[in-house]
């Protein structure tokens, strides 16, 4: 790690989620993290909209299936990652309320956690 870069912070089972995910999913990710942690913004990344300000998604297409993580890069203390789930939704790029939910939830622990 350089010395600008910030470091990963998992949150919750985020990084468990992601390992259970195919690997060609996990390098993508990975990858993105690396960028989000030297300040850029990733190529496959948006601004997720819900969750909480700053959260950002990265989305990756595999095989028929898409893969997002959710993290967020503005707080003091590193990159936090909120979740990662494989998208199953049965309404077309809209995320299932259940996700959502983690990810507020996930949000509120980092920011909590940022302020100590």
């Amino acid at each position: 790690m350089s010395a600008n870069e910030q470091k990963i912070i998992w949150v919750g089972s985020s990084k468990k989620d992601l390992r259970n995910q195919p690997l060609e999913v996990v390098q993508a990710v990975g990858y993105s993290l690396h960028v989000a942690q030297q300040g850029g913004c990733p190529e496959n990344s948006e601004a997720f909209g819900q969750g909480g300000s700053g959260v950002m998604e990265i989305s990756v297409d595999c095989k028929t299936d898409t893969y997002r993580t959710m993290y967020v890069a503005k707080l003091t203390k590193g990159v936090y990652v909120l979740h990662s789930f494989q998208k199953k939704s049965k309404k077309g790029k809209s995320t299932p309320k259940a996700e959502i939910d983690k990810v507020k939830a996930r949000y509120k622990e980092a920011v909590d956690y940022d302020m100590k």
